[in-house]
């Protein structure tokens, strides 16, 4: 109803559209075609026109019970929405996600380790970011990286799952773990077409737990360091990071980057038809001359 009602005030002088009276909702109804309903396909709409529904109204005068058994659960709610019966809980509280991925095709294929490693170190930056937003740290990092699929003779693709001693959100600690990673799958002499990173089983900041690896030497070489030793080694990392979220913040997205992301790499994702961003950009101000 909320998306009907949204869609007619776009249409409306005022720029506002109520649905509050019972002979405003049946009018709307009757008046929007059933392909013009949110969650209506083209694949439903012709389904529920040959049932004789043609109209918002017409579907909200059938039986819920019978939607359910045509078109499942789904079908069944959206009849019980337009007859006024909220099916879908509305989110007071977002919880917090579960991973964060950032990915790109390259604007053309790369074949040296250097230029995949700049993409992937790229795309670190830009989720550790969005981490420290979040403020959500993540205990592993997955990187992957693939050719055309278009060119199934030379086809590769590989990922890889880096586990880090204690879960981080700041860029240099995720940087040194994903360019690890990077090192086991690359694979010479490959066209890659696209690559990427996905912080895994993200938790909250204030939950961060010290995970330790049996049988690995950072068991007991945590254990060898003090509290304040621990606490002195993740200062630096975590400045790092805070002052360039700081300078984006102030001057704009990628002022400064970390130097293994690259400088104006040549692989990156073309953006000639981008929309400008009037409203974050002064640069990109709509230039209005009169005569």
């Amino acid at each position: 109803m909320a998306k009907i009602a949204n869609r007619l005030a776009k249409k409306s002088s005022a720029g506002v559209w109520v649905l509050e009276s019972q002979d405003v909702i049946e009018n709307t109804l009757k008046n929007t075609p059933i392909e013009e309903i949110w969650g209506v396909g083209k694949h439903w709409s012709q389904k529920l026109r040959c049932k004789g529904i043609y109209t918002a109204l017409d579907l909200r005068n059938i039986d819920p019970r019978w939607m359910r058994k045509v078109f499942t659960v789904v079908g069944e709610r959206l009849v019980r929405e337009l007859q006024g019966t909220p099916c879908i809980p509305l989110e007071l509280i977002r919880e917090d996600k579960k991973e964060i991925q950032v990915s790109r095709s390259f604007r053309q294929p790369i074949t040296s380790f250097e230029e995949l490693r700049q993409a992937v170190a790229t795309y670190v930056s830009r989720a550790a970011t969005k981490l420290r937003k979040a403020q959500l740290k993540t205990p592993s990092l997955l990187v992957y990286i693939r050719t055309s699929p278009f060119k199934p003779e030379s086809y590769y693709s590989r990922s890889i799952v880096v586990p880090l001693d204690q879960a981080a959100n700041d860029t240099p600690t995720l940087l040194i773990a994903a360019c690890k990673g990077l090192e086991h799958i690359f694979k010479p002499n490959c066209h890659y077409q696209k690559a990427g990173v996905i912080a895994l089983d993200l938790i909250h900041e204030s939950a961060t737990q010290l995970q330790l690896k049996l049988n690995s030497p950072t068991l007991f070489s945590s254990q060898a360091v003090s509290g304040l030793e621990k606490e002195r080694q993740q200062i630096k990392p975590k400045k790092i990071s805070q002052t360039l979220d700081q300078l984006n913040q102030r001057y704009g997205t990628e002022t400064v980057l970390i130097a293994s992301c690259g400088i104006k790499p040549k692989w990156k994702m073309r953006a000639d038809y981008k929309t400008p961003s009037y409203t974050t950009n002064w640069e990109q101000l709509v230039k209005v001359w009169a005569k």
